[in-house]
């Protein structure tokens, strides 16, 4: 229960964090800069509407997912085959989404210079997620979800596969001096 919880507290973070990818634009007006404007400042950044745009492909499907698989774990009378069925599917499309978010970030380069290590953070980010949850959806598909154990199981697989990441990403990570 105290799992269920906490995925729920997670996943209602995660919405409030990304309502700015909504389907509706808000209203924006132009503003002067001082900024300069040279082929040099610009050379290194994309648009940042288009930006975001790939920023959103890739976040919306996987909160998507997230909820539909929520609906199945707060079932008043629990489905183990309908959960693993959410699961997969959000395995599969997120998945999808993330990866194919790491490449459309990629090819667009960071919004600004500035944002430079941020994007680059998220091309990681997004890129690992994506192959993660293509290893998790193989690994799920394996699991029984008659079995006893299918809940315990499927919740061993994603935090093995987070914890792998989180060992490749400490070590490819450079230590900064204090």
């Amino acid at each position: 229960m105290k799992q269920r919880i906490a995925l729920f507290g997670a996943i209602a973070g995660a919405v409030l964090v990304v309502t700015g990818c909504s389907s509706t634009p808000a209203a924006t007006t132009a503003t002067g800069s001082s900024a300069p404007t040279s082929a040099a400042a610009t050379a290194t950044k994309s648009d940042p509407v288009a930006w975001s745009g790939a920023f959103c492909e890739g976040v919306t499907p996987t909160l998507e997912g997230l909820v539909e698989v929520l609906k199945s774990a707060f079932q008043e009378t629990p489905d183990q085959v309908a959960q693993k069925a959410a699961m997969l599917n959000y395995a599969t499309k997120a998945g999808s989404a993330m990866t194919d978010t790491a490449k459309k970030l990629e090819t667009l380069g960071a919004p600004t210079a500035q944002a430079e290590e941020l994007h680059k953070e998220l091309i990681k980010f997004f890129s690992e997620n994506g192959t993660t949850l293509t290893k998790v959806k193989t690994d799920l598909a394996t699991i029984d979800p008659a079995a006893p154990d299918f809940l315990t199981r499927s919740a061993s697989l994603a935090k093995a596969r987070t914890r792998a990441n989180s060992r490749t990403r400490s070590r490819s990570s450079p230590t900064t001096p204090p």
